[in-house]
Parts: structure tokens; C-alpha cells; sequence
């Protein structure tokens, strides 16, 4: 079978959406003929087709073009996000079969913005099937949009990867992990650990992620400094997933809490198995795709957003109570083995076959 696929990159050290489809592209390559048309070029893979970022209506019809032209060679097309890529599928597709995946902001966000939501909207439509990644976000698209063509299939850990290492553990080494803005949560996450440092002295909670100055920054640079907490906090961006790796397994606990901004949202905590795959207890927040990837009072725990106070009891619990976090760890690597890229293939394969057999 020849499949097409539409994603903005394979760059899967960068961010969790890049990281899913790789693994996809990369797994479903090995059984099958596919083409990738990204928006950025990746070192990965020098012949990748890329598609310029749509900044207006000409961009669009650009683009669909594009699809339109190598559409023609391949048996089925897999949008591994909602806009623009689902749109490029159902209109430059040729009318030949397509998938989409519901990842999480862009596979929502559009649905309220005018144009992009008519466009978005006739595609999901057209769409054989759309494989939310999680249960949240296929519950945020059926409150926009009435469908039945939505399955669920989580995201999956490469456990050759993100394992236990045995390395010696840090006493109170708390690790996040995502791009310093608005939607991490990173501010209530540094609200929290300001609670805890009386306590625990040589508390330290590492921020790893893209850090680009903005006003939300800013703010909490300001927050930092007022609070006293720069020897508490530090921020590295550019770690390889090796020297994540290393630093999960160096860890006490993992904390992120992902805030909703409107119809911007954590798709899937991908993060937080990856965590725990490593032996991290785990904290995230509820309302969210956390809820998927966090066995909540399991492995960790989920917690209310913008609530620090509550993140704070949480990780007081894990630190305080060796006999606690040894359970969670254990039960956290144990939830994390359920979760494997071969499995989520495995399920977009029998979709794709089915369509074949139709």
C-alpha cells in the first residue's frame, strides 16, 4: 500500500506532535510505501517534501496543489494533524481516501476561527476516520462539531529508550519538561515548588523545553527573582533525548501543569509515560489529554489547574514518602509498558487496511 502523510515535521527531539510523527512515519515505512510532505525540512530525511506555512488564501490553494500533484501516486492519505493538513487531504486529494489524527489546539482551535472552521469542518466530514489521541480531544471536537467517525488511539513510549538506568536518584530533582509558555503551566509549577523550598532546602525543579522571551517570561523571571528561587529553578533548552533520558532517571519526581487557554489545550501527556517509563511518579492536571497519560493516585497524581497549593501538597506527598513514590514508580512503569508506538501502528494499519478491503 502507498500512503501520503501530512504533518508539519519530523523533527522528534524538538516537541511531542514532531516525536508522534516520526514514530508513526517511521514504523509505517517499514511495511508500507510512504511520501511525507512536511512544513519544515528535517536533517532526518533530506527527501521531504516541503510545504510552505500557508500566511494566506493563495498559500492554501498552493499547498493543496502540491498535495494534488503526489496525491495522484498513493492509495490513501494520513493527515497527522487537523489544519491546515486535513483540508490539504480533502481538497487536494484527488478523492482518494483519508485519515486524520486529532492531535490537540490545531485539530480544535480552527473549528472556532470563521473560514478555517467551514474548511476544517467539510473535511472532517469527508474523513474515513479521525484518530483522536486521546480522549479529550475527541470529546473538544464533538462539542464543536456532531461526527461519528472518531476513534481514540493514544500515542505510545519507545521503551528502548526511556527505561530505568539504575543511575543513583537526586533527593528532591524535580524535572518538567515543554516549551516555557502560557499552556505548560510552568508558573503555577514555580508557585509550587516556592511552597516546598522551607522544607526541602536543596529543592531544584529543571525546566527542560524552548525557551523564546515573551512576556509570559517575563513574568515569571520576575517571579524567579522576587521569590528569591534562581538557585531552586533552572532552564535548559537543546537537551538531546539522551541526556533527558539521563536526567529522568537522576530525577525524585516529574511535574508539568498543563493549563487550558480557550480551545488550546494538552492534547496527550506523552511526557509524563515517558516519565514514568524512567521511574519518575508523575504530576499533571485534569481537563486535559494528561487524564490519559497520568493513572491519576496510581502513579501520581492529577491536579486541579492554576492550582498551585494543590501541585504543592501533591509533590509533598512524593517527596516526603519514599514508600509512596517506590509505588508509583513502580506502578507508573508498569501503566507505561501499556503505551507502545507498535501498538498505536498497529491500529492506523487495520484502518488503512479496511479501507483497502472496501
Amino acid at each position: 500500500m502507498k500512503i501520503l502523510f501530512l504533518t508539519s515535521n519530523l523533527k522528534h527531539d524538538t516537541n511531542g506532535g514532531a516525536r508522534f510523527s516520526w514514530e508513526v512515519v517511521s514504523r509505517v515505512a517499514e511495511k508500507h510505501d510512504v511520501k511525507v510532505l512536511v512544513e519544515e525540512e528535517s536533517s532526518k530525511d533530506e527527501e521531504l517534501v516541503v510545504l510552505a506555512k500557508p500566511k494566506s488564501v493563495l498559500g492554501l490553494i498552493k499547498n493543496i496543489l502540491v498535495v494534488r500533484k503526489f496525491s495522484k501516486e498513493y492509495d490513501l492519505i494520513h493527515a497527522l494533524d487537523g489544519w491546515p493538513f486535513a483540508v490539504y487531504a480533502h481538497l487536494g486529494g484527488r478523492g482518494k481516501p483519508f485519515f486524520v489524527s486529532g492531535v490537540g489546539t490545531y485539530s480544535v482551535a480552527p473549528l472556532e476561527q470563521n473560514v478555517k472552521s467551514i474548511l476544517l469542518r467539510l473535511a472532517y466530514k469527508k474523513a474515513q476516520k479521525i484518530l483522536c489521541i486521546s480522549n479529550y480531544t475527541k470529546q473538544e471536537i464533538i462539542k464543536r462539531v456532531k461526527l461519528q467517525n472518531l476513534e481514540v488511539v493514544t500515542m505510545g513510549v519507545d521503551h528502548k529508550k526511556f527505561h530505568d538506568l539504575g543511575l543513583p536518584r537526586k533527593t528532591n530533582l524535580v524535572v518538567g519538561v515543554g516549551e516555557v509558555k502560557y499552556r505548560k503551566g510552568f508558573q503555577a509549577a514555580v508557585e509550587a515548588i516556592n511552597k516546598l523550598v522551607k522544607k526541602y532546602p536543596d529543592l531544584k525543579y529543571v525546566i527542560v523545553g524552548l525557551y523564546r522571551k515573551s512576556s509570559y517570561t517575563d513574568k515569571l523571571k520576575e517571579y524567579i527573582q522576587k521569590n528569591n528561587l534562581e538557585k531552586h529553578i533552572e532552564f535548559r533548552s537543546d537537551v538531546s533525548d539522551s541526556d533527558l533520558v539521563k536526567l529522568y532517571n537522576q530525577a525524585s519526581a516529574f511535574l508539568l501543569l498543563p493549563t487550558n487557554d480557550r480551545a488550546h489545550f494538552e492534547g496527550f501527556g506523552l511526557v509524563f509515560l515517558e516519565a514514568a517509563a524512567c521511574g519518575l511518579p508523575v504530576i499533571g492536571t485534569l481537563g486535559n489529554g494528561d487524564e490519559d497519560a497520568v493513572d491519576n493516585e496510581k502513579n501520581g497524581f492529577l491536579v486541579p489547574q492554576n492550582n498551585a497549593p494543590a501541585a504543592a501538597t501533591a509533590l509533598d506527598k512524593i517527596l516526603s514518602s519514599p514508600d509512596l513514590a517506590q509505588k508509583f514508580i513502580k506502578q507508573g512503569q508498569s501503566f507505561a509498558k501499556t503505551f507502545i508506538w507498535e501498538k498505536t501502528t498497529t491500529s492506523y494499519l487495520r484502518f488503512y487496511d479496511s479501507v483497502r478491503k472496501n
